[in-house]
């Protein structure tokens, strides 16, 4: 399948990450509708910013960037959440909505955030939750 030019620029700023060894990854506003599966070589990322796309998933290798603290997704359509992102130990900060940047149509939050040891923040807002887990408040 052809990728589009903002998906083609995604790979190029992965590379470039990669070959500098960058702990922090901007593909906020590129309209990308998917993320290059080469995202999860990023092993050394500490920070992802996804924001204000047109996402309706993640790939699983999000679950291979095991030195994220801080992944920023809000503003997109992503209505489930891979649970390869419970295999992030140092993960402290998820953005999964923000009421001044829109939010993601989740409806519930997954249990297996709650298995997040280090997850200190996060937001959700604009996220359609029916429901709020006790674990949550």
């Amino acid at each position: 399948m052809p990728r589009n030019k903002a998906y083609r620029e995604a790979e190029k700023k992965i590379k470039e990450a990669l070959r500098t060894g960058a702990t922090k990854l901007d593909l906020s506003s590129m309209k990308l509708a998917e993320l290059p599966e080469s995202l999860g070589q990023l092993t050394q990322l500490q920070k992802l910013d996804v924001s204000k796309n047109h996402l309706t998933a993640l790939p699983n290798s999000i679950g291979e960037l095991h030195a994220l603290i801080k992944l920023e997704i809000e503003s997109n359509n992503i209505s489930t959440l891979p649970s390869t992102i419970a295999e992030l130990p140092r993960l402290k900060t998820i953005r999964l909505g923000d009421s001044g940047r829109g939010g993601n149509p989740l409806g519930q939050l997954p249990a297996w955030l709650q298995g997040l040891n280090r997850l200190q923040n996060l937001y959700a807002s604009d996220c359609q939750l029916t429901v709020l887990p006790g674990w949550a408040s």
